[in-house]
C-alpha cells in the first residue's frame, strides 16, 4: 500500500497537468470590478487568448442578470470598436472566433442610469461545439457614491456647471446627453456635436438656459437633417463660463 502512494501522487499531478494543458483557451480581464458616474457608459475590457495550433470557436454567454432594471449590458467582440451586439442577446448569434494563437478583446459594455446604483453579471465562454470546456467570470459595476469615497469627489454637484456622459452609449438612432447649468441666470448655452477630425455635425441647442438640470436629444443626423455614419463623435457644451466636452459612439 506504501508503494502505492507515491504512484498516486504522480498520477494525480500528471492528471492536474494534462487538464491543464487541455485547456483550449485563457480569459484575462483589465478588472472585474469598476466604477463611474451615474447615466454614463462603463466598459470593462477583457482578452481572450487561443492557446490551440488551430482556429477556435467560443460562444459567448450572459449566464446571470443582477442589474437594476434601468441598466443594460451589451458584448462587443473586438472591443468597443468592433462588432456590438445589441443588450437583449444573453447569448451571442455567432461564434466568436480566434485564429491560431490570437488574442481578441471581448469588450463588456454597461449602460448606468442617472439613480446611483450597483449591478453585476456573470459571463459564460464555452467552446462552440465542447461545452464542458469553458470560464466564467463575474463582473460588477458601481455608480454608488457611497461604494468608493476616491469616486465620491469626482461626482458631479447640483448647482454646478456639469456635462454628464451621454446614454445610451454607444446608441443608435438617438442619445441624450444631461447637462447642469451654474449660476443664478439665464444664459446663452450651445451644444455642438463635432466629427473626430474638428468639424461642426450638428449645432443640437442654442438658446438662454435657465440654471438647473437639462438634457437634449441627438437624433445622428447633421445640420442638413441627414443620418450620419457610424463611428466616434465628440459633444460639447459652451456658455460663457465654461466649456466642457465628451465622447460618444454610433452604432448603425
Amino acid at each position: 500500500m506504501n508503494r502505492m502512494v507515491p504512484f498516486l501522487v504522480t498520477l494525480i499531478i500528471f492528471l492536474s497537468a494534462g487538464l491543464s494543458f487541455a485547456q483550449s483557451f485563457s480569459w484575462q480581464a483589465d478588472t472585474t470590478s469598476k466604477y463611474g458616474d451615474p447615466g454614463e457608459a462603463v466598459a470593462i475590457h477583457t482578452y481572450i487568448t487561443n492557446n490551440t495550433g488551430a482556429e477556435l470557436r467560443l460562444r459567448v454567454i450572459r449566464s446571470d442578470n443582477q442589474l437594476p432594471a434601468d441598466w443594460t449590458s451589451s458584448f462587443c467582440v473586438g472591443g468597443l470598436s468592433g462588432v456590438c451586439y445589441a443588450p437583449f442577446f444573453d447569448t451571442l448569434p455567432d461564434p466568436m472566433i480566434l485564429n491560431a494563437s490570437e488574442q481578441l478583446e471581448l469588450a463588456i459594455d454597461f449602460q448606468t442610469s442617472m439613480t446611483p446604483a450597483q449591478g453585476s453579471i456573470d459571463v459564460r465562454l464555452e467552446e462552440w461545439t465542447n461545452s464542458s470546456v469553458f470560464m466564467t467570470k463575474n463582473f460588477t459595476v458601481s455608480t454608488n457614491p457611497v461604494s468608493i469615497s476616491s469616486h465620491a469627489k469626482n461626482l458631479p454637484l447640483t448647482g454646478q456647471y456639469v456635462l454628464y456622459a451621454n446614454y445610451p452609449n454607444p446608441f443608435n438612432p438617438e442619445t441624450k446627453i444631461p447637462f447642469e447649468i451654474g449660476g443664478r441666470q439665464s444664459q446663452q448655452t450651445v451644444i455642438t456635436v463635432y466629427n473626430i477630425v474638428g468639424q461642426i455635425v450638428k449645432t443640437v441647442l442654442d438658446q438662454k438656459i435657465n440654471p438647473g438640470a437639462h438634457q437634449v436629444i441627438w437624433d445622428g443626423t447633421n445640420n442638413q437633417g441627414r443620418p450620419v455614419s457610424s463611428g466616434l463623435y465628440l459633444y460639447e457644451l459652451r456658455t460663457q463660463n465654461v466649456v466642457m466636452m465628451g465622447k460618444m459612439f454610433l452604432l448603425r
